[in-house]
């Protein structure tokens, strides 16, 4: 008896120790388990990020805004150089002054890019934005003024005024992409800004120059062997080119003016939401 009372005295606290390990290791495995399902910090914050994100159908009438004002301004670029001839001949100056039309917009983007660069951190893209496109209708208002053939030098500060709206649009388009569209658009954002309106505004240049400023009087007045106002035929000729010039000049100019009021109404700095968590 005395030994099967100490088998049992000391069986009870064994079997009690093995009890208790077994609780523990199952509270353990509980606790383990809770803490695999419970939602970690950086899931709640992507979750909260992910519940404010939105694209908005705004973000096309903001690309569509920004392309036709750099459409614009390539058109306002490359106004003079399929009619070269003709404005050399009309201006009376050197096919170094006729090329520097186009050459005073490579010089100033080279000049004023980092500050487009600078503009677009400090001020933002809307007013930026808003700063180029009228600088653009600046530019082509003084070329309007430029239009009679002893203006020539008001015609290149037209171009040159001008020329400052492409460096400050240049460096928008990736950010306009980052800004409004999520990521799966932003390179088709891009390219549409940065490429496709652009040369859509190159076809379009070359196509209405020589349609809208000519004279079939030209190779007459102007070829190389005569001096254009020695020729009978120069004043109609005169009158033919003038008119065209002026009207062309001019409609680009009203136009670029309806695009200012146009992207301060339609161009927002940013959406409401971020499209994507990125932004």
């Amino acid at each position: 008896m005395a030994d099967e009372d100490r088998e049992e005295t000391v069986t009870e606290p064994l079997l009690g120790h093995h009890r208790e390990k077994k609780d523990l290791q199952r509270l353990l495995e509980n606790s383990a388990s809770h803490e695999k399902d419970a939602p970690t910090s950086e899931a709640i914050v992507s979750r909260s990020h992910t519940n404010s994100m939105r694209t908005y159908w705004w973000r096309w009438v903001v690309l569509l805004v920004f392309s036709v004002n750099l459409a614009s301004n390539n058109v306002q670029w490359l106004t003079f150089s399929p009619i070269a001839d003709v404005v050399r001949c009309y201006y009376g100056v050197s096919n170094f002054w006729v090329n520097s039309l186009s050459m005073v917009n490579m010089l100033v983007y080279i000049l004023l890019f980092l500050l487009s660069a600078l503009s677009l951190e400090r001020l933002g893209l809307r007013t930026t934005i808003i700063l180029a496109s009228c600088l653009n209708a600046l530019g082509a208002a003084l070329r309007v003024a430029g239009t009679g053939r002893h203006y020539f030098w008001l015609l290149l500060s037209g171009q040159a005024v001008g020329s400052a709206t492409n460096a400050l649009m240049w460096g928008a388009p990736s950010l306009l992409s980052s800004v409004w569209f999520p990521p799966s658009e932003r390179a088709t954002a891009t390219a549409l800004t940065g490429t496709i309106f652009p040369q859509f505004g190159n076809v379009v240049v070359f196509g209405l120059s020589p349609l809208l400023v000519h004279s079939k009087l030209t190779p007459q007045v102007c070829s190389n062997d005569t001096n254009p106002k020695s020729s009978p035929l120069y004043g109609q000729w005169y009158d033919d080119i003038y008119s065209g010039l002026f009207y062309y000049l001019l409609g680009q100019a009203v136009f670029c003016v309806g695009l200012v009021a146009l992207t301060f109404i339609a161009f927002p700095n940013a959406p409401p939401t971020p499209p994507s968590i990125s932004r």
